[in-house]
């Protein structure tokens, strides 16, 4: 007999169903915490190989801005145009016929941004033309001093005789000029001697009024007075019976009535002086005026003869200084015609040389070309400007916070952005004392830092980071300050071979934005990693 297979209660079934659910959630739940989550949270690390280097570890004021470059010009400086005559020009330009009044241009052997030095051949000036034209400055130079020396010996002439017609005119001026001299000398004299007896009186007067009013007199007046009043009301209070104190008062009575009648008569005395020498001064004045009006009115007179004598000779003078002034005028014109021509000639023979080229007169880079080749120069113009080596400058702006650490002629570092492992040495040149604007936030100065050493590589609007240097570590050990670890109040960096890698305790020192000083713990090539975390 086969027996029938139990079946467990549908109820029981589902039971056992979500019990087994439950258990499978939960183990996978626990295994999502335990690997993935935990993998989740393991940080890796990836660590960039660095060696420990020798060198300058500077702190400072860092500023940023941009390289400027100063030009300078070669340039043609005569003016050929001006020397033209209207019926010299021609439609046809037959340069047969005419002079040739320009300089051609036959080659340029540079380039915009070409770097120069002094002593390149710029351009080169063509043959035809630099003849012609030293032909033409050299005749005006034959011109102007054919009419140099036409100048001189008219003044010559011209000069001797008016300096005849000036010493004929002027001769009998002469006596009466002695004349007026010997009636000026007499009225000075008397003029004088007035003064002297009134400077005499105002000084007498002057000393007694001084003793009227001096401190130590006056004080001693008073101290008399008050002691000659208590004298005599202490005397004419003693009884006469009395004998010896009334003899005694007596006696200081009289004395001090003696000590200050004598003061006050001195007093009145020096009164009476001042009085009458006021009125002497009063009186003296007086004369002076009256001597003076008198005086006045001779030397009117005088003069006025000396004036009518003296007419005719002032006059042949004018005539004689104007002489001479027009004709010195005349020469002076043309010899600096003459100088003009000449300086002119050796001009052209400095621009253009016996070979015909022109040449750069300094090192520096090319900046503009103005002329091509065929171009003709008739007038001053520019013919090539270039930035010279030595006159590359950035100009950074400095905050009112730092400005006062800055001076006139200290050094400076500075990188470029295109060269950021290369240093350059400046010089600040200038200070702007007035704020870079009126609208900023902060109050700043324009400084301006001449770079010095190769300039060659350098252009015009490179960007810059100057650093005013404020303290500095030299040939010392450093390292990136990116290797730094700071731990528990110390520091490390990280060394080892192959992927272990540990933590080494260093001495530090100077630091800056991006290096730091390593006293203790490196050697110089040392290998030491920069730990950084990956995604």
């Amino acid at each position: 007999m086969k027996k029938k297979p139990l079946k467990m209660p549908r109820k029981k079934t589902l039971r056992l169903c979500a019990l087994g659910l439950a258990l499978l959630l939960l183990a996978g739940a626990a295994g999502y915490t335990v690997w993935i989550q935990r993998g989740k949270e393991e940080k890796t690390y990836v660590y960039k190989e660095e060696t420990v280097a020798r060198g300058d570890v500077v702190q400072g004021v860092m500023e940023s801005g941009n390289v400027s470059l100063t030009e300078s010009d070669i340039a043609w400086e005569v003016d050929l145009s001006e020397e033209e005559d209207g019926d010299d020009s021609s439609e046809d330009e037959d340069e047969d016929d005419e002079e040739i009044r320009y300089l051609e241009i036959e080659e340029v052997f540079v380039v915009t941004g070409q770097r120069i030095s002094q002593g390149d051949p710029l351009f080169s000036i063509s043959q035809e033309s630099r003849e012609g034209v030293a032909r033409y400055l050299q005749s005006s130079v034959t011109e102007k001093e054919i009419a140099l020396a036409t100048a001189e010996s008219e003044y010559k002439t011209g000069a001797l005789e008016a300096k005849g017609t000036y010493d004929s005119s002027v001769l009998t001026a002469n006596t009466a000029d002695a004349a007026l001299n010997a009636e000026l000398t007499r009225l000075n004299g008397e003029i004088d001697s007035l003064t002297s007896q009134v400077s005499v009186l105002e000084l007498e007067v002057n000393r007694c009024l001084e003793k009227l009013t001096d401190g130590d007199f006056l004080d001693s007046l008073e101290e008399a007075r008050q002691d000659y009043e208590s004298a005599k009301e202490k005397y004419e209070e003693t009884d006469p019976h009395v004998v010896a104190a009334y003899t005694a008062n007596y006696q200081s009575y009289a004395s001090a009535k003696q000590q200050y009648e004598s003061l006050l008569s001195q007093k009145e005395e020096w009164e009476e002086t001042v009085a009458q020498n006021q009125e002497t001064i009063l009186e003296n004045n007086g004369e002076i005026l009256e001597k003076q009006s008198i005086l006045e009115a001779k030397r009117t007179d005088a003069q006025n003869t000396y004036e009518l004598n003296r007419a005719s000779g002032d006059l042949a003078s004018e005539i004689y200084s104007y002489t001479k002034q027009s004709l010195q005028e005349s020469v002076d014109s043309a010899r600096e015609e003459y100088d003009r021509a000449v300086e002119t000639l050796e001009e052209l023979q400095a621009f253009v040389g016996d070979d015909g080229i022109v040449y750069a007169d300094g090192d520096g880079l090319v900046t503009n070309i103005y002329y091509e080749a065929g171009d003709r120069l008739t007038r001053t113009g520019t013919l090539l400007s270039y930035a010279k080596a030595e006159e590359y400058t950035v100009t950074v702006d400095v905050s009112e916070e730092d400005i006062a650490d800055i001076g006139i002629g200290d050094s400076v570092r500075v990188a470029f952005t295109a060269y950021p492992d290369e240093i350059w040495s400046g010089t600040v040149d200038s200070i702007t004392t007035t704020k870079t604007s009126d609208y900023a936030a902060t109050v700043s100065y324009p400084v301006e830092i001449r770079i010095e050493g190769d300039t060659e590589r350098l252009f015009g609007g490179m960007t810059a980071e100057v650093t005013f240097v404020t303290e500095m570590a030299s040939d010392v050990l450093y390292v990136s300050r990116k290797a730094i670890v700071d731990q528990d109040g110390k520091t490390y960096v990280y060394v080892g071979d192959g992927e272990e890698k540990q933590l080494r305790e260093v001495v530090t020192g100077l630091k800056n934005s991006t290096l730091v000083e390593i006293q203790e713990g490196l050697s110089e090539g040392d290998t030491i990693y920069i730990q950084s975390v990956t995604d």
